[in-house]
């Protein structure tokens, strides 16, 4: 083979590499495709640890998706706390969240800083750390619910991770009325309620979700929906490019037991 069809093939090659490689980074939540929102406009984040669909209308992300791995998931027992830096999400449009808005209602309301995201999924990097603490991956949530039952099922999905290799994770609010409350002179909406949906593939496929009430304290086997209930509340379709035989399976069952 002469020189220069040598060299072209090598260009061609790393070339085709690339853009394979790139693919892969786009292919949304690894070939599952994010959260299908009816009737209504969301802009895609795209970040290192996680994927959201922002709603500049509510001025909160409608779900935040993400990828949990065994690594991610065991980053997270790490003793090692990077420090936090809240802060506003320049890439989406004013009037946006701002740290100013949820400074008054952590006291008037006992509502904080509800990371759809958890900060500890994401210690695995310092730029998905530091990207898990935007605005536009919080809720205003109630701060008991916040460091009770939610972060003990944020808990459970690391645990599943380890267990199982990987799970995939949407989460975000549910907005039950048409009209919300809101905080901050931004008016940040506050949800009613939140879900979570976690989804296992491999040899024996499930998926599990809860759904509760922003301000809920009980257990959390008391909040168990299925995969087709959290689509009939939320008015959301999750991972819209799942094998319909597998979704045929998993949408109508879901039971702790079998994580």
């Amino acid at each position: 083979m002469k020189t220069w069809q040598h060299r072209f093939l090598i260009a061609f090659l790393f070339g085709l590499l690339l853009w394979a490689c790139s693919a892969s980074e786009r292919t949304p939540l690894n070939g599952l495709g994010y959260p299908v929102v009816s009737n209504e406009k969301v802009q895609v984040l795209q970040r290192k640890g996680y994927t959201a669909g922002y709603s500049a209308a509510l001025k909160i992300p409608r779900w935040v998706a993400w990828q949990l791995t065994a690594e991610h998931a065991q980053a997270a027992q790490s003793r090692h706390k990077p420090a936090r830096h809240y802060r506003e999400d320049s890439e989406v449009p004013k009037p946006r969240a701002t740290l100013d808005d949820y400074r008054g209602a952590s006291k008037a309301l006992n509502l904080s800083r509800g990371h759809m995201c958890p900060a500890a999924d994401c210690k695995w990097d310092a730029q998905a750390f530091d990207e898990s603490n935007l605005l536009t991956n919080m809720c205003p949530q109630d701060a008991a619910t916040n460091s009770g039952m939610w972060n003990r099922i944020e808990i459970k999905c690391r645990q599943w991770a380890v267990r199982y290799g990987e799970v995939y994770v949407v989460t975000g609010p549910i907005l039950y009325h048409q009209k919300h409350v809101t905080i901050g002179k931004n008016k940040v909406t506050v949800p009613e309620g939140f879900y979570k949906v976690v989804l296992r593939l491999g040899s024996k496929p499930a998926c599990i979700a809860w759904v509760c009430k922003n301000g809920d304290r009980g257990k959390n086997g008391q909040y168990i929906n299925t995969l087709e209930q959290v689509e009939r509340i939320t008015g959301l379709k999750f991972f819209p490019q799942l094998d319909p035989k597998i979704r045929n399976r998993i949408a109508s069952t879901a039971q702790e037991k079998d994580w």
